[in-house]
């Protein structure tokens, strides 16, 4: 009991995440149903009426225990039965949302993270995960919006840079899309997407040699970046370099068949 009350009680509460860790008291309980059977072993086998009282009481929570389970048998019951008993937690919206975008349930997903925000403001992930999905409904105005957000709230988050950058490739403003990728490798130098990012938008500008240093820098961090293959193939068919054109398209095709 000493044990477990402790881990009952505790909160997660980074990004307002878990109400009670209470799966931390179910190993000490089995401790403790086997300490009270080992008491009462003389009761049991005197076989009075508390032996049967106490079988009856395991008996209901084993029933109790095998419905409650069903919310333990899939991540997205888990999450349901969360929201479901009304609780507020922004951790539960935010990976039950996450769940849906893995099986494109996008609509469910973007409702998710925007729920999560409602109930967290500054929860940067929530909002740079709400952008991808933005993005790929063509909102990209929206899209801007969060990674905006995303970085104002925490100005060292290179993956929101990343990601705006992409959405700037979208609306054609190359230069600012650039700025985006150079954020970004400065804060995390081993950026591979953002080398590849950075390297497309150089090949679309006409900086060929911009554009292969920046795709051999994604392979050195990543030898199985197969974008970085695929585009330095297109950099060398825009030279006539065929050999190596059918070089670097082989060797993304033994990456990725």
């Amino acid at each position: 009991m000493f044990f477990s009350i402790p881990g009952m009680f505790s909160k997660y509460l980074e990004i307002g995440g878990f109400d009670y860790l209470e799966c931390r008291s179910y190993l000490p309980f089995i401790g403790i149903i086997l300490f009270l059977v080992s008491i009462l072993n003389p009761i049991f086998q005197k076989r009075s009426i508390y032996s049967y009282i106490f079988i009856f009481i395991i008996l209901l929570f084993g029933i109790n225990n095998l419905i409650y389970s069903r919310n333990y048998s899939e991540p997205i019951k888990f999450y349901d039965s969360v929201i479901n008993n009304g609780t507020k937690v922004a951790l539960a919206y935010y990976n039950r949302g996450t769940i849906k975008n893995g099986t494109n349930d996008i609509v469910g997903a973007r409702m998710d993270y925007t729920r999560a925000i409602d109930l967290n403001p500054d929860y940067v992930e929530a909002y740079n995960n709400r952008g991808i999905i933005k993005k790929s409904q063509g909102d990209y105005k929206g899209a801007l919006q969060d990674y905006n957000s995303a970085i104002k709230i925490k100005n060292d988050y290179s993956l929101a840079y990343n990601n705006r950058g992409e959405v700037k490739i979208d609306l054609q403003d190359f230069d600012s899309a650039i700025k985006d990728f150079n954020k970004a490798i400065s804060l995390d130098s081993n950026y591979v997407n953002a080398y590849v990012s950075r390297g497309y938008v150089r090949m679309k500008l006409g900086d060929m040699l911009g554009a292969k240093a920046d795709f051999f820098r994604a392979i050195e961090i990543n030898p199985n970046a197969v974008s970085a293959y695929n585009y330095l193939g297109l950099c060398q068919l825009n030279s006539k370099e065929y050999k190596k054109v059918i070089l670097y398209f082989e060797k993304a095709l033994s990456k990725k068949p």
